[in-house]
C-alpha cells in the first residue's frame, strides 16, 4: 500500500469511527471511546472465515485449532450461543464490522459483557453492519458472526482456539 493509500485508508478508518460513535448511545459511546483501536490490518491477520470446499464448511486458512461452525435460525439463538461461550477473561481481541475499517481492542469480559450492545449494531438489528468479529492479534482465537440475508438459516457462527 502505497503512503497515499495508507493515509486514504487511515482517514476514511477515522470518519467511519466519527460515524459510529456519534450514533451511539452514551455507555456503547463512552466504551468504543476508551478501548484502543487500531485501522491495521495485522490486527485481525488471525481471522479465519468460512470456506465451502468439495461439499462442506471448512477455515478458510489451515492448521485452526479448535474451529467450528454453527447456524442458527434466529437472531437471539446466536447472541445467546455467543454470551454462552467459555471465553477466558484474559483473552484481549480485535472487534471488528464487516472485516474492516477500524478494529476495537476488548477483553473477553468486555466483549462478553456488552454483546447485546454490539449485536445491535448489526443490520438485521437496525440496518447497519452485516457481520462482526473478535479476533486474537497475538493468540490464534475468534468469534465471528456472519449475517447472510439470502441463506437459510440467515445466522452463522464460527468459532476456533476457545
Amino acid at each position: 500500500m502505497s503512503k497515499l493509500e495508507q493515509k486514504l485508508h487511515e482517514f476514511s478508518c477515522r470518519k467511519e469511527h466519527e460515524k459510529l460513535v456519534s450514533s451511539l448511545d452514551p455507555m456503547m459511546h463512552a466504551l468504543f471511546e476508551s478501548v484502543p483501536r487500531t485501522d491495521r490490518k495485522e490486527a485481525v491477520r488471525n481471522l479465519t472465515l468460512s470456506s465451502w470446499n468439495n461439499g462442506e464448511f471448512k477455515p478458510s486458512r489451515e492448521h485452526v485449532v479448535s474451529w467450528s461452525r454453527t447456524e442458527y435460525p434466529d437472531f437471539q439463538s446466536t447472541i445467546i450461543y455467543i454470551k454462552k461461550l467459555k471465553i477466558p477473561d484474559h483473552y484481549k481481541g480485535w472487534l471488528s464490522f464487516d472485516f474492516q475499517g477500524m478494529h476495537y481492542q476488548m477483553s473477553a469480559k468486555e466483549f462478553k459483557s456488552n454483546l447485546f450492545g454490539i449485536m445491535q449494531l448489526l443490520a438485521c438489528e437496525n440496518g447497519g453492519f452485516r457481520d462482526l468479529s473478535w479476533v486474537g492479534e497475538s493468540q490464534d482465537f475468534g468469534v465471528i458472526f456472519e449475517f447472510n440475508e439470502n441463506q437459510s438459516p440467515q445466522f452463522e457462527v464460527c468459532v476456533w482456539g476457545i
